[in-house]
């Protein structure tokens, strides 16, 4: 596409743009009057045609807040996972565009947005609904920047603010009957597996042969699985540069490992017509060999956790809060804690888990009275 700029009084300019050839072939122009520099109308140009080339391009004022949302997704993809992009959509679809999708997007109120999380408030968590609104600030963000909106109303409102809540883990007792009860299952290996290394569900199910080294006791994260909006679950590169990590096994997981791939080659050989790795050979696939879906197993896991009566909040997350928590407890320092867990910092770990950092607090001032009372006398 093509366009110009030209004068149209000082300090005002007239930028004209090819569009895409109408129904009739006919050629078609666009118009678009800005104030200030020329640089401005440089830069707005650029932009404009920026989006006709990838396809996003929406007359400026007769955008709506639901184009605005997704054209905001499309210029995310390339740069986000795929399951954040998955719940982006979903935040878009399910929660925004039928409270004010409609909404002409110059004419979007901080009222009407603040009306919409009352309405939201029912149905998600802050935590969630904070979510839902970087989403929608980020999309009107993009809006004043490619100046089709002058200001952006988010700006205008108090965003949520959750409650941080204490990160649920489990006892010993409870890591105990837990693996007691999916013992002789495929689930008992990567149970044992998440308790004793912290990693996330989704790198546990993104793990090859290959990043395990049984001999010296070590398993490295070098991917992630994760299911696309299609439904078929893909091997991703981990979010963060932390996230690549190489964990030391303690000999329990160590031995449950080798007694897993026994089991599952002695599988792989009876299924050998069926068998299939798309992915390479998983440390955890399904039946099958394909990918093992996040989901699928979180599912999974979360219908026994409640049949032993363990409490609702218990997630296969809660694994790795109990890893957490055990380290912190046994007094390791948080720098060794933050490195096996993938956290970008020390501040990360002691920001989750505050409580355990505050115990270790009145346990520290309770040495010292003891030292000071001693030394006194």
């Amino acid at each position: 596409m093509k366009g110009h700029i030209r004068p149209r009084g000082p300090r005002r300019w007239q930028i004209v743009y090819d569009l895409p050839p109408g129904p009739d072939g006919k050629r078609r122009q666009k118009y678009e009057t800005l104030e200030g520099p020329k640089k401005d109308a440089q830069v707005r140009l650029r932009e404009i045609l920026a989006d006709l080339d990838r396809g996003v391009y929406a007359k400026p004022g007769k955008l709506t807040v639901g184009q605005l949302l997704d054209d905001h997704l499309e210029a995310l993809k390339p740069a986000v996972r795929i399951s954040t992009a998955r719940q982006y959509e979903v935040y878009a679809r399910l929660h925004l565009k039928p409270a004010v999708g409609h909404i002409e997007a110059k004419k979007l109120t901080a009222l009407q947005i603040e009306a919409c999380y009352r309405a939201l408030r029912g149905r998600l968590s802050e935590a969630s609904l904070l979510n839902v609104h970087q989403f929608l600030n980020g999309a009107l963000e993009r809006g004043v920047k490619h100046r089709i909106l002058s200001m952006n109303p988010c700006q205008t409102i108090t965003p949520p603010r959750p409650v941080r809540q204490e990160a649920q883990a489990l006892d010993a007792q409870q890591c105990g009957e837990l693996l007691r009860s999916v013992e002789g299952t495929r689930y008992h290996a990567p149970i044992l597996v998440a308790l004793a290394t912290g990693v996330r569900i989704g790198e546990l199910l993104g793990l090859l042969w290959s990043d395990v080294d049984l001999d010296h006791g070590l398993l490295t994260v070098r991917r992630t699985a994760q299911r696309t909006p299609a439904g078929v679950v893909l091997l991703d590169q981990p979010k963060t540069k932390s996230s690549r990590r190489t964990i030391t096994l303690p000999s329990v997981a160590v031995e449950c490992l080798k007694r897993h791939r026994v089991d599952q080659l002695n599988e792989k050989m009876r299924l050998r017509l069926v068998w299939r790795e798309p992915a390479g050979d998983l440390v955890f696939p399904t039946e099958l060999g394909g990918p093992w879906a996040p989901d699928n197993l979180s599912k999974a896991f979360k219908v026994r956790v409640l049949k032993l009566g363990f409490s609702d909040r218990i997630s296969f997350h809660s694994l790795r809060h109990s890893h957490a928590t055990a380290l912190l407890m046994a007094n390791i320092p948080a720098r060794i804690a933050a490195g096996r867990l993938g956290h970008s910092s020390t501040r990360v770990t002691q920001d989750t888990y505050q409580h355990l950092f505050s115990d270790a607090q009145d346990e520290a001032a309770r040495r010292i009275d003891e030292a000071m009372r001693g030394a006194i006398g």
